[in-house]
C-alpha cells in the first residue's frame, strides 16, 4: 500500500503552534468571509447565508461556502509534525517560516531537493507517528479546528462587516 503525507514540522512548542493557529483563525476567517460574501447578494440575509455554510460543511461539499478546515498536530519528542486540511490554511502554511515541508510517500521517487538520509528519517518520523494500527490523523494527533462546525461560526463568517461611518464636521 503506498503512502502519501503531505505533511510540516512546526518550530516551536505545542502552545506557540496554538498561538499561531488562533492568529491564522482570524486570517482565514476574513478569508472566507470575503471569499462568501463574493458569492451572494448584497441583501442577502445573514442567517441564510449562514444556513447555505451550515449546508455545504453537512455535506462536505468541496466549494467556497464549506468551511470546514484543521491542522492535525503531533508533539513527538520535543517537536510537532502536522498535517493540513484545507486549502487557504496550506496556503498560510507556506508563507509562514516557523513551518517547514515534511512531506513523504512512497509510490514514487523521493523529493530531488531532499537526500536520501532526510527521506529515510520522514519516513521513520511518519511511520512513529501514524503507525499501521492508526494510521488515521483524527486519532492520532490533536486536531485545531479553524472552522468550527458550530452555528455561531457560520454566522460570524456570514456577518457583513460593520459600515465604517466617518464624522463630518
Amino acid at each position: 500500500m503506498s503512502t502519501v503525507i503531505c505533511g510540516y514540522i512546526f518550530d516551536g512548542s505545542m502552545q506557540e503552534l496554538l498561538d499561531t493557529c488562533i492568529r491564522m483563525r482570524e486570517k482565514f476567517i476574513e478569508v472566507k468571509r470575503a471569499q462568501i460574501l463574493s458569492q451572494v447578494n448584497h441583501d442577502t440575509p445573514t442567517y441564510q447565508i449562514a444556513e447555505k455554510i451550515q449546508e455545504a460543511v453537512r455535506k462536505g461539499q468541496r466549494d467556497v461556502f464549506n468551511i470546514s478546515a484543521a491542522i492535525v498536530a503531533y508533539p513527538l519528542g520535543r517537536k510537532v509534525y502536522l498535517n493540513v486540511f484545507d486549502d487557504d490554511i496550506l496556503r498560510m502554511v507556506k508563507k509562514n517560516r516557523r513551518f517547514k515541508d515534511f512531506s513523504y510517500w512512497n509510490n514514487t521517487d523521493r523529493d530531488d531537493r531532499v537526500t536520501a538520509r532526510e527521506w529515510r528519517h520522514r519516513e521513520k518520523t511518519w511511520d512513529r507517528i501514524l503507525p499501521g494500527n492508526r494510521a488515521v490523523p483524527a486519532i492520532s494527533g490533536f486536531t485545531y479546528d479553524f472552522g468550527s462546525t458550530s452555528f455561531q461560526t457560520f454566522y460570524e463568517i456570514a456577518s457583513k462587516p460593520k459600515q465604517q461611518t466617518r464624522r463630518v464636521t
